[in-house]
């Protein structure tokens, strides 16, 4: 066997080399201020590999089940890893790899995974992540840190994929879609997405991000912060202390509906005729340009409703309590 063909059953890293002055300056520092700092890890295209990322002994290293154990680099050099599925970001792997980051690389290290073609399984570590599956039905599971999943990496669908959490504040990453989305972060099934997709976008994901489509997304009981995207979008943000953004662009139609559900909500309309409605707490209620309608539960609770520009109608109010700008 040619050592080229050794070469290709191995998984490839390559981490940017650093100069010895490069270190010795770094360490004059009174901050980090790491320039090369990134490693990148590629799969085999003509495998289902099975990658873990570990560190021990100061080195980061790389596991793969088709391959052998490979040390990448020191992790004095390392800030950010990338993985990814095939051979490199142009690869057209339709393998169905598992990429694990394990808990011992330290949080201080960023990672991003790239499923890629095939029915991928990534799962991140202690870090903050950043997970895209790609083409196929791929599982996505944050981990700790602060975390963004994508199931897709195009406009539209590209298989039913499961979207999780973990600890942290995760966000569910959907800005690219242009079809019409429903998202319901608490109802447990597999039927987020545009219809007949059937993701599922676990109550362990806290936010949701959409795109350009007339969206439909509710939150669950934990603190969401939900974006529209440009499209003429319906948010609901269900118990917690909810964050909801109608983010249509300037000259947009609007049309948005935001509805904060129970506890102290924020609610931001958009360009266009807007309707916000809170629910039990004390809830702020931007409009935005447009003629808006505010709906302010009569429960007690000093809501704060800022109407903007437009013609703005305000019913449901306690009289005396709420404060109207």
């Amino acid at each position: 066997m040619s050592s080229k063909q050794k070469e290709r059953q191995h998984v490839v890293c390559r981490a940017v080399l650093v100069t010895i002055e490069q270190l010795e300056q770094r360490r004059l520092l009174t901050s980090c201020d790491v320039v090369f700092d990134i490693l990148t890890v590629s799969g085999d295209d003509s495998v289902n590999n099975n990658m873990t990322i570990s560190y021990s002994a100061g080195k980061v290293t790389v596991t793969d089940s088709a391959a052998s154990t490979t040390n990448c680099a020191d992790k004095l050099d390392i800030g950010r890893i990338i993985v990814y599925g095939g051979s490199g970001p142009s690869a057209t792997s339709t393998g169905a790899d598992t990429v694990t980051v394990a808990s011992s690389i330290p949080s201080s290290i960023a990672t991003t995974l790239y499923g890629q073609d095939g029915n991928d399984t990534l799962k991140g570590g202690a870090g903050t992540n950043d997970l895209e599956g790609g083409d196929g039905a791929d599982s996505l599971s944050g981990g700790d840190g602060n975390d963004t999943v994508s199931g897709d990496s195009v406009t539209t669908s590209e298989g039913a994929d499961t979207l999780k959490g973990g600890d942290g504040t995760d966000f569910a990453d959907y800005s690219l879609r242009t079809d019409n989305l429903i998202i319901t972060m608490n109802d447990g099934s597999a039927n987020d997405g545009a219809s007949g997709e059937n993701d599922w976008v676990e109550d362990t994901i806290e936010n949701v991000t959409t795109g350009t489509g007339n969206d439909n997304v509710t939150g669950n009981s934990a603190a969401n912060t939900i974006h529209g995207g440009m499209g003429r979008d319906s948010l609901s943000g269900g118990s917690g202390e909810d964050w909801l953004y109608a983010d249509s662009i300037s000259g947009a139609s609007g049309g948005e509906i935001l509805s904060g559900g129970d506890d102290a909500d924020h609610m931001y309309g958009a360009e266009g005729d807007d309707t916000l409605t809170g629910g039990a707490g004390a809830d702020e209620m931007h409009g935005g340009d447009g003629n808006d309608v505010f709906h302010s539960k009569n429960d007690g609770s000093v809501d704060t409703v800022r109407g903007e520009n437009g013609t703005d109608d305000v019913t449901d109010t306690d009289a005396g309590d709420d404060v109207l700008t």
